[in-house]
């Protein structure tokens, strides 16, 4: 892992954590072909889950269902052999529709370009929490 690719990573989280940060800013740490995956069972009701597309699409998606609060990030780890990095996170979500909430640790994983921007965009998270509130199904 370069220097300028953990720089990048910070940037990005930084970026992310920042509710008011203009969405044309978050995307400028991205490829312009960079793709995200979010891990988790394909539906028709979190369409950013479970499917790799690009992150122009993924990120106004994510942005339409689900709102954040108290996001932080943490254990920044690098994989040598792979250009790769993971990072954790937690945060307060919301499903938009149904407006129930749910705390959460989570993990990105990075891949980087040459230039050293984010190319491949991964989320590790908790669907089964993102399902029950969609649903609007109580959360314990």
């Amino acid at each position: 892992m370069s220097p300028s690719q953990l720089e990048s990573s910070k940037s990005l989280c930084a970026a992310f954590a920042d509710p008011s940060v203009d969405p044309e800013y978050l995307l400028s740490h991205f490829s312009s072909d960079a793709t995200a995956h979010e891990h988790g069972p394909q539906t028709d009701t979190m369409p950013f889950l479970g499917r790799t597309i690009p992150v122009k699409i993924y990120m106004p998606l994510l942005q339409k269902y689900v709102k954040f609060s108290d996001m932080s990030f943490f254990d920044y780890t690098s994989d040598p052999g792979t250009s790769r990095l993971s990072v954790k996170g937690k945060a307060t979500f919301t499903w938009t529709a149904t407006h129930k909430s749910w705390d959460e640790v989570f993990t990105y994983v990075l891949g980087f370009d040459q230039d050293s921007k984010v190319k491949t965009y991964e989320v590790w998270a908790d669907p089964l929490s993102l399902y029950a509130a969609a649903k609007g199904m109580k959360l314990e």
